[in-house]
């Protein structure tokens, strides 16, 4: 239901096109983009006739003595991807969090704010929750979404996996679940429940009224989500399991996944000739600072080869294209693609390990035997470790934070001298660091390893540095003076557009988010074929088909052809299989061990999946399945689908996109 009318509007940006006036709309019109981020979300309504966009803002709805309801006038285009849990819903299964988005992090008891003045603002508010000093704030969780699929075990009558949050607090990985299922459910019209209650996450479209709004949102013919270039499937399928739990879709054939460094070159393509840049003076600037101004595509020329660079906070994801002419040529095999598991997440923790600590006279215990990962690298064992040791501590929360805020100042005083120190007093200890110590001790090394991810896609690809013409870089890392300095000196023939944001502590809506709105008037981008067959499905299949006897590789992929699987598009998956490779999260990897609490690392199901193999390799090509081990996974399989909106009886075939 929308919100009532006699309720006033939220100060929002005028709209990027003409209002939508046609109030009956058929279902395959409206499109969703949704860049789900590790630290926020992002999201654009886009009606295909049209190809109008519609930028989506959140708000908290607070209720005053008098019972009206007040917000604050400050619109949020990117909400924070933070849940607070309390005390005793750590004791409880997974569910919904007591808080999330701006209403956690009005119970977040920060010291710094890269975003100063909302913070205040927020903090104004009283909100009227359980919330106590036993609680966890869950935040930077979304990666864990690749160590495996929540599931509720019958052998140890517990909620699995659970996360090894920090050294002395074990998380169940559905809370993580749970957290972005409600985050998602903002998008939905309010109960009579959250209608009443004294603090609610409210959100609009600039440019649509709220029967409209919700309208669209009700008759969505596909959501177009973010994933980064080395995503898993453990985490798509998580991540259409939150979107279908949330109700924005209802089958999982309509949730296409996109890689942000390919939505990011679409909202270049389609040019934002709609974004427009307002006068200085009165409330319409002060809500235009919550747009994120990209380029205009008419604005220069396109020619060469382009490359993007999506670096947001937990990967860097490199794209190179060459494109043709004409743009509606493009396809996803015209893509080069790479990605790095490091971002701005282990760009804090660096500044924080090599930068700061090594100033303080005096280090706290609880910041003693710290795990110190290798700067610049992705080093993801030590970086787990080292993020478990801070989230056990507050004190370790606020010097992670001081860290942020550094980085952040440094990066917003463009006329302060590079050796200038900036100095923040904490905890009694003074801490200084400049520039020039920034971008050598911890920049320098970040770059370093780009450049060599960036000379190999190069080199996949064929393309010199010469060749490149047109530079996008997009996320908060990639806006970094020393990203554009060396970008620069590397592509000295390029075209180099960075996003801007006029008053950094108001974000506005990204630009992957425009770009994936975008998608449905680009479908042929879109690998629709890597979503079709997952490992975990293909396994299932081979569970459900083949007899305890001996089989070629040749016999195996005709039996699966016979149930419909194209096995040319899936044959090395299939031959993985059959070598023995488990499906990555349900195993116990390193990428587990060192996310997974020792209860969970030693339940008994990793134990009998890894006691024998699924296939018996006879040589020359020939297979039998294990018929006491196929029925293991099928034990396992059964529970980790059961209550699950996925099924994988089928195989994934893209429907909520046109055709192009």
């Amino acid at each position: 239901m929308p919100p009532s009318p006699t309720l006033p509007e939220p100060i929002a940006p005028p709209p990027t096109t003409a209002p939508f006036v046609v109030p009956d709309v058929p279902a395959t019109d409206w499109y969703l983009g949704l860049d789900i981020g590790a630290t926020a979300l992002s999201a654009v309504l886009c009606y295909r006739p049209t190809g109008a966009v519609y930028p989506i803002y959140w708000w908290l709805a607070t209720t005053d003595t008098s019972g009206q309801r007040q917000w604050p006038p400050v619109p949020c285009f990117r909400l924070p991807n933070l849940a607070y849990l309390t005390a005793s819903q750590l004791t409880q299964p997974p569910q919904a969090p007591a808080a999330i988005g701006l209403m956690a992090q009005t119970t977040r008891q920060a010291i710094l704010y890269p975003d100063a003045e909302l913070s205040a603002l927020l903090h104004t508010l009283a909100p009227d929750l359980p919330l106590g000093e036993a609680g966890l704030h869950l935040d930077y969780y979304l990666p864990l979404l690749h160590l495996g699929w929540p599931y509720y075990s019958s052998q140890t009558l517990s909620w699995e996996p659970q996360i090894q949050w920090s050294d002395t607090q074990n998380v169940p990985l559905g809370w993580c679940l749970h957290t972005l299922q409600g985050l998602l459910q903002s998008l939905r019209p309010a109960s009579p429940l959250e209608r009443g209650a004294a603090m609610a996450l409210r959100c609009a479209a600039v440019g649509l009224d709220s029967s409209t709004f919700q309208t669209a949102l009700s008759q969505l013919a596909s959501v177009c989500v973010s994933c980064g270039v080395d995503q898993t499937d453990g985490y798509a399928y998580n991540l259409r399991e939150a979107i279908l739990a949330a109700g924005l879709v209802a089958q999982p054939d309509q949730i296409i996944l996109v890689e942000g460094a390919i939505a990011a070159l679409v909202s270049e393509l389609q040019g934002l000739q709609q974004t427009r840049r307002y006068p200085e003076g009165g409330k319409m600037a002060q809500a235009s600072a919550s747009v994120v101004e990209l380029s205009q595509a008419g604005a220069w020329t396109w020619e060469g080869v382009t490359l993007v660079i999506e670096a947001g906070a937990s990967h860097t994801d490199l794209l190179v294209v060459d494109l043709p002419d004409p743009i509606a040529a493009l396809t996803y095999e015209d893509f080069w693609l790479r990605g790095l598991a490091y971002g701005g997440h282990a760009l804090d923790q660096d500044i924080l390990c090599h930068l700061i600590l090594p100033q303080l006279s005096e280090r706290p215990p609880e910041l003693a035997g710290l795990v110190v990962p290798t700067v610049g690298e992705p080093d993801r064992v030590r970086r787990a470790r080292f993020q478990q040791q801070l989230a056990g501590t507050v004190i370790g929360q606020r010097w992670f934070q001081l860290a942020q805020q550094l980085k952040w100042q440094l990066g917003q005083a463009p006329d302060r001298p590079p050796d200038e120190p900036q100095t923040i007093v904490l905890d009694e200890q003074v801490i200084s660091l400049s520039l020039h110590a920034l971008e050598m001790g911890v920049l320098l090394p970040y770059l370093q390893g780009l450049n060599r991810e960036l000379n190999s896609l190069l080199s996949q690809a064929g393309v010199v540095p010469a060749q490149i013409r047109q530079v996008i870089c997009t996320g908060g890392t990639g806006a970094i003076g020393a990203m554009t300095r060396w970008l620069r000196q590397k592509l000295p023939n390029a075209t180099i557009l960075q996003d801007t944001q006029p008053k950094p502590n108001l974000p506005g809506c990204s630009r992957v988010a425009y770009g994936l709105a975008f998608i449905p008037l680009y479908p042929q981008v879109v690998a629709t074929g890597r979503q079709q067959y997952s490992d975990v499905f293909l396994l299932l299949e081979l569970l459900r088909t083949l007899p305890p006897d001996p089989l070629s590789q040749t016999d195996i992929l005709r039996q699966l052809a016979y149930r419909g699987i194209n096995t040319d598009a899936c044959r090395a998956q299939i031959e993985r299989l059959l070598r023995g490779q488990i499906p990555q999260g349900l195993g116990l990897g390193p990428d587990q061990q060192v996310w997974l609490s020792t209860r969970s690392q030693q339940h008994p199901r990793y134990a009998a999946i890894a006691a024998a193999p699924l296939f018996t390799d006879l040589g020359q090509e020939t297979y039998v399945l294990n018929s006491e081990q196929a029925q293991v996974w099928r034990d396992y399989l059964a529970q980790l689908l059961a209550g699950k909106h996925q099924p994988l009886t089928e195989p994934l075939v893209v429907s909520g996109l046109p055709s192009p």
